[in-house]
């Protein structure tokens, strides 16, 4: 990347242009602007109904790394809009590495450090691993189990065992819970 206090061992973005920019980093889309806002893309792993999406509650944290002292953001919770939006709002003296850990539904716990500067705003795709009904952190038996349970169940959402978001509990949920076998939160 070439440009004005740009660097990728994180993501630092402070670009000097008025319009939006995109740059690819080990395939997560990152697009910048220039004013106070946060918008985050999760790329939910194995969903058939992308829509139904906008009914699950994500839980979203910044926290300081590096050094960073600054605790004026923590934590929200928010929905994803129709089109798989995460929008967020942070006070503009909030600056610093920080570590975004976005969490829910059946998927895992996703960590992603981003460094908010001046602009400090960004876009950014977060692949999502799903299989964890039970959200304990890790795609193991009890999540099989859950599915299996509840085989045949209606609009029972992520957490009861719709895996895929298509309003019911079928064989394509228990092979997302197998086919995701041992993941982990990050």
């Amino acid at each position: 990347l070439t440009g004005t206090a740009r660097k990728i061992n994180a993501i630092v973005l402070n670009p000097p242009e008025t319009n939006s920019v995109d740059v690819w980093v080990d395939k997560m889309s990152v697009r910048s602007y220039p004013n106070g806002s946060m918008q985050i893309l999760p790329q939910l792993g194995d969903v058939v109904n992308p829509s139904a999406a906008t009914s699950v509650a994500f839980s979203l944290e910044m926290v300081p790394i590096n050094g960073n002292t600054n605790s004026a953001v923590s934590t929200w919770t928010a929905n994803m809009n129709a089109d798989g939006e995460i929008n967020v709002g942070f006070p503009n003296d909030v600056r610093g590495d920080y570590q975004l850990v976005i969490d829910g539904g059946s998927w895992l716990k996703k960590r992603v450090p981003v460094t908010l500067t001046e602009t400090g705003v960004f876009q950014l795709s977060v692949p999502m691993q799903n299989g964890d009904p039970d959200s304990s952190g890790e795609v193991d038996a009890v999540d099989i189990d859950l599915v299996i349970a509840n085989f045949g169940g209606m609009s029972v959402g992520p957490n009861n065992g719709d895996l895929d978001l298509s309003d019911e509990v079928d064989a394509v949920d228990i092979d997302i819970a197998i086919a995701n076998f041992g993941g982990l939160d990050e």
